[in-house]
């Protein structure tokens, strides 16, 4: 059986964005989400689409979004810039970048971060 895979999109960002915003900030912090696509677990229905089968027959389907499929940049990047303040962050696939005029704005800025990851 084959099923038609959909194509989906999500727009990164242009280093030049970013730098714009970048050019009157103090303070900077960066955040790799390191193996953040297997935080995004699959509906029930959607598993049995991921399903792969090894040599000795044996088959095996994902519980979370993997690495290589093909939509998944796409579907993670459109998540993670779905919510978060475009005013004070970059999110670039699985890295967040927060900047901020000072210490204190910073922390408030980390707080807000962590509080929705």
């Amino acid at each position: 059986m084959t099923v038609p895979q959909v194509n989906l999109t999500s727009p990164i960002e242009k280093l030049a964005d970013v730098l714009r915003d970048f050019g009157t900030e103090k303070m900077f912090s960066a955040i790799d989400l390191k193996s953040g696509y297997w935080q995004i677990p699959f509906e029930e229905e959607s598993k049995h689409l991921t399903t792969f089968a090894t040599r000795d027959g044996a088959t095996y389907q994902y519980n979370a979004m993997p690495f290589g499929l093909k939509n998944t940049p796409a579907a993670f990047q459109k998540l993670m810039t779905r919510g978060y303040l475009e005013k004070f962050t970059h999110v670039y696939l699985d890295d967040i970048i927060i900047f901020s005029k000072d210490h204190q704005e910073h922390l408030r800025h980390l707080q807000q971060v962590f509080e929705r990851l």
